[in-house]
């Protein structure tokens, strides 16, 4: 656990706080599909979908602790790291709502959480 959470402070905008219950609410973060796991947290666009119609994309349903938890750090991110940054203003730019526009960095926060983890898991199975 403490190997993981090292890997996790290395993101800006995680702090000890959110490691851990990134660590405690998500589980099988590092061991699942990127899909898997923003679907499980709730941050993956649901259509709605039928026929012609058109609905809205929203996002529902998931561990909502786990979702509460990414938000702050996803604005710390904005701030800090230039990536996301450039992300969420091309976000903006292209007329998204901000609400929008930070789930969108908080998807990807959780996604690179969990490429980082999975990268980490592998080198250190093969150490072993």
């Amino acid at each position: 656990m403490k190997a993981k959470k090292k890997v996790l402070l290395k993101f800006k905008g995680i702090s000890d706080v959110t490691a851990a219950a990134m660590l405690a609410l998500i589980p099988e973060l590092g061991y699942i599909k990127n899909r898997e796991v923003s679907s499980l947290v709730g941050l993956a666009p649901m259509d709605r979908d039928s026929g012609i119609f058109k609905g809205k994309r929203t996002i529902s349903g998931g561990r909502s602790h786990a979702r509460k938890a990414l938000y702050m750090p996803a604005w710390v991110a904005v701030y800090r790291d230039p990536d996301m940054k450039s992300v969420y203003e091309r976000h903006i730019n292209n007329g998204k709502k901000k609400k929008v526009a930070i789930v969108a960095i908080m998807r990807k926060l959780l996604i690179r959480a969990n490429a980082a983890l999975r990268n980490h898991i592998d080198t250190e199975e093969k150490i072993s």
